[in-house]
């Protein structure tokens, strides 16, 4: 295997691992070791300790590719990472898991497409607000003049007739 097969190997078998933990454990994080730590309760502390060792033999393997002896860390992350999967594969799911990542998927893919969600978006309350307003202080200034129409209604008086005192 040549030095960037094995870095693709590496890569894309640390990839899957980490796509596992999110996906059916729900694990979150930065990286490969804190989404290991999060879950070592739910997997066991022994699974939680290889895939951090999964991770450092990556990041080992990352460095030794620059200097060609790669052979044996290869061989023992091969083995770990086959024993991680195993492990993961029997694990049982943490419930609910799916149901919110197929829930973040689809609001993730209606943003993209300018879809509108089920909650109501900042830029779409703004103008709503700034409508209400407008609608409020119209209702006010027509009562308002109504009420100034009321109040002076014409007396009994003829036009320019001053009443007695």
């Amino acid at each position: 295997m040549t030095p960037e097969d094995t870095l693709r190997f590496v890569i894309r078998a640390s990839r899957d691992v980490e796509s596992i933990l999110e996906d059916k454990f729900g694990a979150t994080g930065p990286g490969l070791p804190s989404k290991a730590a999060a879950l070592a309760d739910v997997l066991g502390e022994s699974v939680a300790e290889q895939i951090r060792l999964l991770a450092e033999m990556r990041d080992e393997l990352e460095h030794a590719n620059e200097l060609g002896d790669a052979d044996a860390t290869l061989a023992r992350f091969e083995l770990t990472q086959r024993e991680v999967m195993r492990a993961l594969d029997a694990a049982e799911p943490v419930r609910g898991v799916a149901e919110k990542r197929r829930r973040a998927r689809e609001k993730s893919r209606a943003n993209r497409q300018g879809r509108p969600t089920a909650r109501v978006s900042r830029s779409r309350v703004t103008p709503l607000i700034a409508i209400g307003i407008v609608a409020a202080v119209a209702y006010l200034l027509a009562a308002s003049r109504r009420s100034s129409v009321q109040r002076s209604a014409p007396s009994a008086a003829p036009f320019g007739a001053t009443t007695a005192r």
